[in-house]
C-alpha cells in the first residue's frame, strides 16, 4: 500500500503533526468503512482504504458512473480516486437550452479559443463549458486515452509516447470568461499570461505536473500585482 494512504495514527485535529480539521465523525456515521485516521504525515486517510473504496463503489455507484461518463475517467480505483473527488462536484446534466447557449458561445468566440489553443500547444482544444459550477477551468479528454491512463503510462520506466487528447474547458458563467474576452480585445500580452496560468491550474486540478512552475509563479505575481 502507498504510504500516503496507510493509517498509522489516530486523527486528532491539530495534535502533533496532524494536519487540517476534518470532521471524522461525519464520515463514520455514514458507514464504519469510512472511519478516518491519519498517515505518518498527519494527513487524514481512511483506516481501511480498500474497504472504504468497496463500500463507496457499492453505495454510490450511480453517482460514480455519472462522473466517469461525463469526465471520461477510468473506473474508480485506488489510483484515480482523487480525480473523482475533483470532478464530482462539477457534474451537471445540462438542459437543451444550456447546451445551445454553450454551443453559441463557442461559435461566437472561436477566434479567442483558437488563439488560446495555439498559445498552449499541449491541448487539442479549448472551449467554453456549462458543466462547471464554481470553478473557472478543468481539463478533460477525448478519445480512448484518459488523463488517468496517461498518468499510468508516464509512470512507466520506458516512455511509450502515449498521451491523452486534452481539452481545456472554461466555465462560461465564471467571471474569468468575461475577463478573457476583455483581454483578447484589449491586451493580447495579458491574455497570453492568463491563458498559461489557467492551463496550469487545470493541470494541477487534474493531478498532472506543471512543466514550468517558475514561469507560472512569475506570471501569477505579475498578474496579481497590477
Amino acid at each position: 500500500m502507498d504510504d500516503n494512504l496507510k493509517y498509522t495514527q489516530v486523527y486528532i485535529a491539530e495534535y502533533g503533526n496532524v494536519k487540517g480539521n476534518v470532521d471524522i465523525n461525519s464520515f463514520g456515521k455514514k458507514n464504519i468503512a469510512f472511519d478516518i485516521g491519519a498517515n505518518k504525515y498527519g494527513e487524514a486517510v481512511f483506516k481501511n482504504p480498500s474497504k472504504a473504496l468497496k463500500v463507496l463503489k457499492r453505495d454510490y455507484k450511480d453517482g460514480i458512473k455519472l462522473i466517469q461518463r461525463e469526465f471520461n475517467l477510468l473506473p474508480l480505483n485506488r489510483f484515480n480516486y482523487k480525480s473523482y473527488g475533483t470532478f464530482g462536484w462539477q457534474v451537471t446534466i445540462g438542459t437543451e437550452e444550456e447546451k445551445e447557449q454553450t454551443k453559441k458561445v463557442n461559435e461566437d468566440m472561436k477566434d479567442l479559443l483558437k488563439e488560446m489553443c495555439d498559445e498552449i500547444k499541449e491541448v487539442n482544444e479549448v472551449k467554453f463549458s456549462n458543466k462547471l459550477k464554481s470553478h473557472p477551468v478543468c481539463l478533460t479528454t477525448k478519445g480512448d486515452v484518459s488523463i488517468e491512463m496517461q498518468k499510468v503510462f508516464d509512470a512507466m520506466p520506458n516512455d511509450m509516447g502515449i498521451k491523452a487528447q486534452t481539452i481545456l474547458e472554461i466555465n462560461e458563467k465564471h467571471p474569468i470568461a468575461e475577463k478573457l474576452k476583455d483581454l483578447y480585445a484589449n491586451d493580447k500580452e495579458e491574455f497570453k499570461k492568463y491563458t498559461k496560468i489557467l492551463y496550469s491550474e487545470a493541470r494541477m486540478i487534474a493531478g498532472l505536473p506543471i512543466d514550468n512552475p517558475t514561469e507560472i509563479s512569475r506570471l501569477i505575481c505579475e498578474v496579481i500585482s497590477k
